[in-house]
């Protein structure tokens, strides 16, 4: 059993924002604090526009930055407004994990 440090709090509030896009859970591991991005790629292209931007958004606060090209217009356009919320409890006060 690998033993880490405390989680920092940005790390636990990224894994608290990820909560409300279920749907991308299974491509981050809680407990490794560790990513998929080779398999969320990969799934990627079967989901919806929406689905996509949202992944989007988290695979850039992750790595720290645009990998795969999260666009703001397209968010604002496509997404819901439950969706929308996601991404502007991040812009209100960002925080990189």
């Amino acid at each position: 059993m690998t033993h880490h440090s405390p989680m920092s709090v940005s790390m636990q509030r990224f894994f608290r924002l990820l909560q409300e896009a279920p749907f991308l859970e299974k491509f981050w591991d809680y407990d490794d604090r560790s990513t998929d991005l080779d398999a969320l790629k990969e799934e990627m292209g079967a989901w919806s526009r929406g689905e996509i931007i949202l992944a989007q958004f988290f695979a850039g606060l992750w790595v720290g930055n645009n990998t795969l090209e999260f666009d703001m217009f397209q968010a604002a356009e496509v997404l819901d407004a439950n969706n929308r919320r996601i991404i502007m409890t991040w812009f209100e006060d960002p925080f990189w994990p």
